[in-house]
């Protein structure tokens, strides 16, 4: 079972690096990415900007959530405080 969750997520974080790769070709330079009153917008970033920006939060975000998820109750099983402990973190 850990296999399979290990390669839908990185099938998952593969999936969404292609889509922002795909379709950021697309956008202008500068890339709007602020929207004010009445949706005009009022924040620009540079393509490359936007590009690196997108993919750091789409991709290297969850890394970060999963690995403490997952990192933390072999780091500090104790601090966990869930009932059967045992049996849902086993060694």
């Amino acid at each position: 079972m850990h296999r399979v969750s290990l390669l839908l997520f990185v099938l998952l974080l593969t999936v969404v690096t292609s889509c922002i790769v795909a379709t950021t070709g697309q956008l202008p330079d500068p890339v709007a990415t602020h929207f004010g009153h009445r949706n005009l917008p009022n924040g620009w970033m540079s393509h490359d900007g936007y590009v690196t920006f997108m993919l750091a939060f789409a991709t290297l975000l969850p890394i970060v959530i999963v690995g403490i998820v997952g990192g933390l109750p072999h780091v500090a099983p104790r601090s966990l405080n869930i009932p059967n402990r045992e049996y849902w973190l086993p060694r």
